[in-house]
């Protein structure tokens, strides 16, 4: 499966037009073109959002309940935040 053909799709999907949607496909695949690209299963912006909950002290449950995450990930998500506190 190629996934900047499949980014494609979704783009013209959406309503984005074709030769913009190609422009922005040749780019892509220009910069990363023969490289390994790891694709995280959540943003950054997410991840940053889940640490100020964890941080003011929202309910664990309530944040894995909101990120779709197990309870147990919010737990290592508060151990790695703890220890980069010291």
């Amino acid at each position: 499966m190629d996934v900047i053909d499949r980014f494609t799709d979704v783009m013209i999907a959406s309503g984005v037009d074709i030769d913009c949607a190609t422009k922005i496909s040749r780019s892509v695949r220009q910069e990363f073109c023969g490289g390994l690209v790891y694709v995280a299963k959540r943003s950054e912006l997410d991840k940053t959002r889940m640490a100020e909950d964890i941080k003011h002290n929202i309910p664990q449950d309530k944040i894995a309940k909101k990120y779709g995450i197990s309870k147990i990930t919010v737990y290592r998500m508060m151990r790695k935040i703890r220890e980069s506190r010291t």
